[in-house]
């Protein structure tokens, strides 16, 4: 039988509370376990996770003997086909044609709003990101947010700051490479036009300091505000969305300014450059 109650086996006497309670408490487990090189920090929440993730993953290994139909085996068969590196590999680019061909179609700047629009009911992100949680300011209702994103690094310190050098080199050669592997040409002159479009909004992004104030992060719009921050090219996104008119009748704009930014950079832009 397991009893409940304050672990004391790992409490070093050593260490008064009074000078360190954290040390006190945890000393024992800090010195006998070592920081994995792959991680940047490691604790007993790190290691409850990893063996949640092992339980999940025989969860879902078991679903695949499921009975046809079930919902348990819509699971397995999911995970065994991500899994399927053979049929992966054979199928090579050919299941993003369709999405290629739909950016190739692309005539005007309203005409890529709208494909970006269609890409976000599919889950494919573009330089805003979209999703539905509750309002901050009445948590009895649902609102849409939207956020600065359209770059591939973790964030925009990553295309300015000099530590970060040898990443955005190997960023640009990982864009390549996914042109190379597209099997469109020009692949260098391709990965170049992203990366400079990226660093471009990164250039207007909030920093990682001001995107977790929770009062800066919180404006609440109606519609024609957005509408007037993004400019005419707001309504192709939109109603490429095919979401309710409701949906949009307030929203929360994360970062306004980026809105802003983003307007400039995509109005200034060659279409050959955003897509």
């Amino acid at each position: 039988m397991t009893t409940s109650g304050i672990e004391i086996d790992e409490r070093d006497d050593a260490i008064r509370p009074a000078d360190d309670l954290y040390r006190h408490i945890n000393e024992r487990w800090i010195e006998r376990t070592p920081i994995p090189e792959d991680r940047a920090r490691y604790g007993s929440f790190h290691v409850l996770a990893e063996e949640a993730e092992k339980a999940v993953r025989v969860i879902i290994e078991e679903c695949q003997s499921a009975a046809e139909g079930t919902e348990a085996r819509k699971v397995g068969d999911l995970y065994a086909s991500f899994m399927d590196v053979d049929t992966v590999n054979a199928l090579g680019a050919s299941p993003l044609k369709p999405l290629l061909h739909r950016i190739d179609r692309v005539g005007s700047l309203a005409e890529f709003m709208s494909a970006l629009g269609e890409f976000e009911r599919d889950g494919i992100g573009s330089f805003v990101s979209m999703w539905v949680d509750n309002d901050p300011g009445d948590p009895e209702r649902y609102l849409a947010f939207v956020e600065q994103s359209g770059i591939g690094l973790p964030d925009e310190s990553y295309f300015r700051d000099e530590t970060f050098a040898s990443i955005r080199e190997a960023y640009r050669g990982h864009l390549e490479r996914m042109f190379v592997i597209s099997g469109l040409s020009d692949a260098a002159d391709r990965a170049a036009r992203v990366y400079s479009i990226e660093e471009k909004f990164a250039a207007v992004h909030w920093d990682n300091v001001k995107t977790r104030d929770t009062h800066a992060t919180y404006n609440l719009v109606g519609w024609d505000e957005f509408a007037t921050s993004l400019g005419p090219i707001a309504a192709p996104w939109r109603d490429a969305l095919g979401v309710a008119d409701n949906v949009f009748a307030e929203l929360v704009v994360r970062e306004p300014s980026f809105i802003e930014g983003a307007r400039a950079i995509l109005e200034s832009s060659d279409l050959e450059s955003l897509t």
